[in-house]
Order: C-alpha cells, then sequence, then structure tokens
C-alpha cells in the first residue's frame, strides 16, 4: 500500500534537485570568468598586408562580452582566430551580440574579417571576459574590427 505522506514529499524533493543541478550548470558556466582589463602595450596591432580583400579566419576560441555596452563603458567580444597565414590573431569585437554561427562545425559559415569593419582608432586597453588564467602571448597581433561570416553558397 502507498503512503499518501511519502508521496507528497516526493514532489518537492525533485524540485529541490533539479533547482540544485540547474544552479550548478548555471554557475560552472561562468566559473573563472571575469571582467579583465588588458593593456595593449607589448603587442602588435595587426596590419593587414595582404591584397585580399577579405580575411579569413578559423575560430580557436570565442570569449563573449557577458554584460551589455553602456554609454561610459565598453566591453568586447574576444575572438581568438588563426589566419589563413598561420598566424595567430586576437580579433576584439565592441557591443555586438556574438553570431551563433561562429559555433558552427559543418563548414557552412566561413568567420571573416572585412577591412572596411576595421576600428583604427588608437586604444590602450580593452575589457573582456576571460578565465583568471587567461593570457595574451607578448608580442601577439591584434585588431578591433567586427567579425562577419561568409555563407556556403
Amino acid at each position: 500500500m502507498i503512503n499518501p505522506a511519502k508521496e507528497n514529499m516526493k514532489f518537492p524533493i525533485i524540485l529541490m534537485v533539479v533547482v540544485d543541478c540547474l544552479l550548478m550548470i548555471s554557475c560552472h558556466r561562468n566559473l573563472g570568468y571575469s571582467k579583465r582589463t588588458f593593456s595593449l602595450r607589448g603587442y602588435q596591432r595587426f596590419k593587414n598586408d595582404s591584397t585580399s580583400k577579405l580575411i579569413f579566419l578559423t575560430v580557436l576560441k570565442v570569449y563573449p562580452a557577458e554584460l551589455t555596452c553602456l554609454g561610459y563603458q565598453d566591453y568586447a567580444n574576444l575572438y581568438v582566430a588563426r589566419m589563413s597565414n598561420g598566424k595567430i590573431l586576437y580579433v576584439f569585437e565592441y557591443c555586438q551580440k556574438v553570431d551563433q554561427k561562429v559555433f558552427d562545425t559543418t563548414g557552412r559559415y566561413v568567420p571573416l574579417i572585412d577591412p572596411g569593419t576595421v576600428l583604427n582608432s588608437r586604444q590602450d586597453s580593452v575589457s573582456i571576459f576571460v578565465p583568471q588564467d587567461f593570457s595574451i602571448p607578448t608580442g601577439a597581433e591584434y585588431m578591433f574590427g567586427k567579425l562577419g561570416m561568409l555563407t556556403e553558397s
């Protein structure tokens, strides 16, 4: 025979387990990621010495901005990418939502930079959301621009 008192206790216990799991997953997602401001001294601003109008990339890692831009504070997405010549490029993209196509692994979407979207302003630093142990190697190349996608036809 089923004990009604025990049956009534199952729902709250299951609910607590589900809520605990959701909290652990959401907290784990951001575990170790914090807003950090990187000085850009010691790094090289990317100069496109190619005759190509578009710079094709392979995105290796994406660090999305976790806050929206405000009038006095801008946050950047960071794309760690490999260029077609094999060099690593750090692409900072201000105040944009990360396009979900960048995570596509089918090859239908090719990440690229249109030189017309490159920002030429001289900035001393950038605020990004990365793990505490994240670092950019001295002498690395970086740029400010908007990541675009070329769609396979």
